[in-house]
């Protein structure tokens, strides 16, 4: 049996507030506003007005177990949930797809390098990772 979890919650890697942008037709363009995402931002001069503050918390709080995968498309928001979630990739080992484009694949992928995770595979700008 396959179960499939789906989260939504604003992840980090600490409770903090941060602000985020949301487009009000559609919520697949939301981002929030962190140096890894500032570029976007730039790039869309109508996400200026809409800015409300959300509050973070990190994976691990959550405890899962038997994780085996995990897809993270946060428009690049992507190492500080990920250092948020140490403790479920190293108990749980899960793939990870992960959409992230320049300048942070180096970064991403010297990280997950680090926590003993590799490159696979990539489609487009989804990249694959694994133990």
């Amino acid at each position: 049996i396959e179960f499939c979890f789906e989260v939504f919650q604003n992840f980090s890697d600490e409770n903090k507030e941060l602000q985020m942008v949301r487009h009000s037709n559609n919520s697949g363009m939301s981002l929030v506003v962190a140096p890894e995402t500032e570029e976007k931002v730039r790039s869309r001069s109508w996400w200026a007005s809409n800015r409300p503050k959300v509050n973070t918390t990190t994976l691990d709080q959550y405890k899962f177990t038997n994780v085996d995968f995990i897809k993270i498309d946060t428009e690049n928001y992507v190492l500080p949930i990920l250092k948020g979630a140490i403790n479920t990739l190293e108990n749980n080992n899960p793939i990870l797809q992960i959409e992230a484009t320049d300048p942070i694949v180096s970064d991403l992928d010297n990280f997950l390098e680090k926590i003993g995770y590799q490159l696979y595979d990539t489609f487009s700008v989804e990249r694959f990772y694994k133990r």
